[in-house]
């Protein structure tokens, strides 16, 4: 006879075990991601005047004083044609300051174009918003440049893990956990397949081994044993296939960048909008004006408003 304690306490760990399963990929984070947030509220403290101002945010501070006057040459180069003035400016003075201090490391220029997407809201008296973000010229050429990198890295992984689950190489990518599906009788040496572990280690693993693409890199590799390729045909389909599955790796970026804009709004200082208080006002001032009937508090309310 099963002990009722003994069947509840299994039943209760099993439960946990597959909730686990099931929402990990939801809690996973990617490191790169990580690690720019937290330079970017470091950098945004500077900037708010909580921090001791780094070099590249004094820098910057310097940059935002001079708007006014870079807003009169442009007005006196290209006239009055403009009607975007202020939004223009700004982001075009904060893209041309990302570009002059572009840092090298990629988490420096994610957490610099968020910075610069934080003050283009600021200098314009509005909020933080996914849009402002994901349109700055500075956070897509950032955004971009972290893409390229780990598409071009994550091939690599996908190659040795690929060669790995048919049986050309010994071991698999560091991370990567599952047994071949089959051995490919091939006498050539493949170690020129083997990836070597990159900066970009962390986040390749954990969009692979959390997502449906893992499967993918199976499926890939079962499709290579049962074609059953010569030597010459084998690094043919191999190349074919991780370049397959980089697209999804592709389509996998796009969808955490929303997920990096997230993170960087709830993390930012939320600005308050008052126009609805100076609309209230206004209101106000009008119905009094009604109701008083009073040539000169009309025209004082009508001075307010203007």
């Amino acid at each position: 006879m099963v002990d009722g304690n003994t069947f509840f306490s299994k039943v209760f760990w099993l439960t946990i075990f597959i909730l686990f399963i099931f929402f990990a990929p939801l809690f996973s984070s990617i490191e790169t991601f990580d690690t720019a947030v937290k330079d970017y509220i470091k950098m945004l403290k500077e900037y708010e005047g909580d921090l001791q101002p780094s070099e590249l945010v004094e820098d910057l501070k310097r940059e935002l004083k001079l708007l006014p006057v870079y807003r009169l040459f442009k007005l006196a180069v290209v006239g009055s044609v403009e009607r975007k003035e202020r939004a223009t400016d700004i982001t075009d003075l904060l893209t041309v300051f990302y570009y002059k201090r572009k840092p090298k490391e990629t988490e420096k220029k994610l957490s610099l174009a968020l910075l610069l997407a934080y003050v283009s809201a600021d200098v314009s008296n509005r909020h933080l918003d996914e849009s402002l973000i994901n349109k700055l010229p500075a956070f897509i050429s950032a955004y971009k440049d972290y893409s390229v990198s780990v598409v071009r890295e994550a091939i690599s992984f996908l190659k040795h893990a690929i060669a790995y689950l048919i049986g050309l190489v010994d071991s698999p990518p560091e991370g990567f956990n599952g047994g071949r599906v089959g051995r490919l009788d091939l006498s050539a040496n493949f170690d020129y397949l083997v990836y070597k572990k990159g900066k970009y280690h962390k986040d390749i693993l954990d969009m692979i081994m959390n997502s449906e693409l893992k499967d993918e890199v199976f499926r890939k590799a079962r499709e290579i044993i049962e074609e059953k390729p010569d030597e010459k045909k084998v690094k043919i389909m191999i190349t074919r296939a991780s370049a397959s599955l980089s697209r999804e790796i592709r389509s996998i970026l796009s969808k955490r960048q929303g997920e990096l804009v997230k993170m960087v709004m709830e993390k930012s200082p939320r600005r308050y909008d008052l126009w609805w208080l100076r609309i209230l006002i206004y209101a106000s001032l009008i119905v009094l004006a009604f109701k008083l009937k009073n040539p000169t508090f009309w025209k004082y309310s009508i001075y307010s408003i203007l």
